[in-house]
């Protein structure tokens, strides 16, 4: 017998049975391969979307019940440091999410610092009207028209 058969049982349920014959050309056990590595590379990218999904959800529900918290205790200071160690925890879980976590992770990472850098110009921007303030009045007794 120069046949061999192979099953192949997958998480569903659902068996497939394929018959490789021994005497199959080099291009045909490699077309089959190709296939097989293709299906098992879409499980891999579906399973990391799924994971990265979960993980961006639990993050919300975290983030609502830090908010919450924020309400009715008034302790701001301790919600953003909670808020900053669940940010940062999220991102190391995304990184472990496969392909799909690590963009939502880059994203979220650049998000942040376009975010920072917004935030940095305004400040400067505020700093620099209260000097301009500030140099008004010692020089001329007042603020100026502005």
């Amino acid at each position: 017998m120069n046949d061999a058969i192979a099953i192949r049982i997958y998480k569903e349920g659902t068996a497939e049975s394929t018959t490789n014959r021994v005497d199959a050309t080099p291009s045909q056990q490699q077309e089959a391969a190709t296939q097989e590595g293709k299906a098992n590379k879409a499980d891999g990218i579906r399973n990391s979307a799924v994971t990265a999904a979960l993980i961006s959800a639990a993050k919300q529900a975290a983030m609502q019940g830090v908010n919450k918290y924020a309400e009715l205790s008034g302790n701001y200071n301790v919600t953003d440091n909670l808020s900053l160690v669940l940010e940062g925890a999220t991102m190391v879980a995304m990184m472990f999410a496969g392909p799909v976590g690590w963009i939502s992770a880059g994203s979220m990472m650049a998000n942040k610092i376009v975010n920072y850098a917004v935030e940095i110009t305004k400040e400067k921007r505020e700093i620099n009207y209260l000097k301009d303030g500030l140099g008004m009045v010692q020089t001329y007794g007042n603020r100026g028209d502005y």
